[in-house]
Order: C-alpha cells, then sequence, then structure tokens
C-alpha cells in the first residue's frame, strides 16, 4: 500500500511508466497519500510521507513527446505495443514542505522585520513578525486563566502526532501575477497550482514554470499568499477556476475571486457566483462541495 504509479493508456495496451516513490532501501521507504493528475494531464501532485515528516511533489509530463513516441512504435513495428517500451523520462519541477508552525522570534525591530522581508520571506505568510515567545507564553496563559472554568481540569491524553496533509488545486490561465503580470498560457492547460496545509490559515499560489535558477529539490517561495481568518477545512474550485471557496472552521465559507485577489465586494454578487458555479455550503458542519 501507499505506492504511487503511472501509467499510460495506449489502444490496446496499458504501459507502466515509473513507480514514483520507488526506493531501494527499506528504511527510507515513502507513502503516498494522494496522487491527482491536472485534467489536460501535463502536471500531477503526489502527497507522500515518510520518516514523520510529508511533502508534496509536483511534476511535469511530456504527454505530446510519450503520443508520438507511442505512435512512431506502432508504425514501425505493426504490432500492439509491447509492456517493455520505455517513454521518455519526465522530472519533478518543485517540492514543496508544509509552512513552519508560527512561534516567537528574537526580533526587536521594524527594520529588522523588513530586512528578512527582503531575504525572500513572503509577506502574508505570517512568519515575519515582532512577537517574542513570552508574549506568546503570555498571551496562552491569560486565555488558560480566562476559560479556565472551560478547559477540561484532567490531564489531557496526548493525542497521535499525524503528519499534516495538503490539498491542492491546479489553476488554468487568467488574473494577475506579481512576478508576470497578466498570465497567460495554453488554454486547458494549468499554470499555477494553489496548496493549502491541514491546520494553517492561509491559501498559497505556486506558479508551475518555475525560474531557471531554481532547483526542484529547494523549497519554493509561493507567489501568493492568501490569509484567511480560520484554519481550512476544505476547498473547492469553479469549473474556470477563477474562484476558489473555503470551508474554515466554525462552519465559515470564504470566496476568494482569483482573477482580482481578493473577496467579491458585493455581497448579492458572492451569493450569485456561488449559485452561478454550484459551490454549496452548509452552515451546520464545515464542508462543501461543487456539483457537477
Amino acid at each position: 500500500m501507499g505506492v504511487s504509479r503511472l501509467f499510460a493508456y495506449f489502444p490496446n495496451c496499458i504501459l507502466l511508466i515509473k513507480v514514483i516513490n520507488e526506493i531501494d532501501d527499506v528504511s527510507r521507504r515513502t507513502i503516498c497519500t494522494k496522487f491527482e493528475l491536472s485534467k489536460s494531464g501535463d502536471f500531477a501532485g503526489v502527497m507522500l510521507e515518510g520518516n514523520r515528516d510529508s511533502w508534496l511533489e509536483v511534476y511535469q509530463f511530456p504527454k505530446d513527446s510519450w503520443l508520438r513516441e507511442l505512435e512512431l512504435e506502432q508504425t514501425s513495428s505493426q504490432k500492439q505495443v509491447s509492456g517493455d517500451f520505455k517513454l521518455s523520462p519526465f522530472g519533478m519541477i518543485m517540492k514543496i514542505k508544509p509552512p513552519k508552525l508560527l512561534s516567537g522570534t528574537c526580533v526587536k525591530s521594524p527594520f529588522e522585520v523588513l530586512q528578512k522581508t527582503g531575504d525572500g520571506v513572503v509577506i502574508g505568510s505570517g512568519q515575519n513578525h515582532m512577537i517574542s515567545l513570552q508574549q506568546w507564553d503570555k498571551q496562552e496563559a491569560i486565555f488558560a486563566s480566562v476559560y479556565k472554568k472551560y478547559l477540561d481540569a484532567s490531564e489531557p491524553k496526548k493525542a497521535e502526532e499525524k503528519t499534516r496533509q495538503a490539498t491542492f488545486h491546479f489553476l488554468l490561465p487568467g488574473g494577475l501575477s506579481p512576478l508576470f503580470g497578466v498570465t497567460t498560457g495554453e488554454r486547458g492547460v494549468p499554470i499555477a497550482i494553489s496548496v493549502w496545509w491541514s491546520g494553517d490559515h492561509n491559501l498559497f499560489k505556486y506558479l508551475l514554470q518555475r525560474p531557471a535558477k531554481d532547483k526542484p529539490d529547494n523549497e519554493p517561495k509561493p507567489d501568493v499568499v492568501w490569509p484567511n481568518a480560520r484554519p481550512i477545512l476544505h476547498s473547492t474550485i469553479s469549473k474556470c477556476t477563477q474562484y476558489i471557496a473555503l470551508g474554515l472552521s466554525e462552519s465559515l465559507l470564504t470566496l476568494w475571486d482569483r482573477y482580482l485577489g481578493e473577496y467579491p465586494n458585493d455581497k448579492v454578487f458572492s451569493i450569485y457566483l456561488a449559485c452561478k458555479y454550484n459551490i454549496v455550503a452548509t452552515s451546520c458542519s464545515s464542508w462543501f462541495s461543487c456539483l457537477k
């Protein structure tokens, strides 16, 4: 279980292209918990776990080259393509790890905060702040004191630590990018991926066409961060991928306009969009789905 295999279907045959998480060393074995292809089949996201850690790998496939190779092989051999036929290799374009949990910092001035932003810390992620560890502890003590009667007096049971899981959606061309202005691309082929992690408030957007200097193993910085008021529990997108609906804790629903990078301003317009794209939310439970 937990093995990620990529197959290619061609008339009258199915070829195994590659086992994504195949490793010879058993001690370094990883488990695949999610494998999703973009609708065009050009990209895939693979969620992996190993050694109490988790990460998301994004791959790009030479789909058109594979199709030409299969057609050429079938034409030249005048028979069915065998299972031993090898297709062109593909590579990972980025490896995304969960964001670090917020903690106290030793930064003491706004100038130092700005310096960290200049070093590549993405604005909006919440990682760049001036809150010290003592302030965190003080606020936690105040909370425990004010709501003491509501807290369980018994010793809390230590819950088993679970690795953080990512939910992602491939995004089609359109909208604005802080790097390239208006984003364009081949119709039907995604240009970006949106990612959020369990227990986190933020929705991250990464462009799939990374700068040449970026190596796949290097942790990429998100190109856009959409912060939210509560932890994200569920998400869905409209068919055109312009609108992203997020189900938050405490039965809250947030609707983002990806093209503008903001909430739809008018409440009536928001309701209209929800109806137009069949985004259904419940007020009793924190989940919603996109009807086909």
